[in-house]
This record gives structure tokens, sequence and C-alpha cells, in this order.
């Protein structure tokens, strides 16, 4: 339960960061398997 726990809470930041840095970033928006990697 504690590490599901920690995975959702984990998707939730991953997509609350690309919901952030979207409209501010185009090169995230544009390349987000880069970004994703990067992370």
């Amino acid at each position: 339960d504690l590490s599901l726990n920690v995975a959702h809470t984990y998707i939730i930041i991953n997509s609350s960061l690309s919901i952030i840095f979207k409209p501010s970033n185009t090169q995230i928006s544009s390349r987000p398997c880069s970004v994703s990697t990067s992370l």
C-alpha cells in the first residue's frame, strides 16, 4: 500500500511539473521524451 502511495504521488508531481513547465518552455513541450529520460 505504501509503495502504491509513493508511486501515485510521484505521478502527480510529474504531471504537475509538466503542466508548470509546458507553457514557459517550448523546448520541453516539443520534446517530452528527452525530458522524461533526463529525469
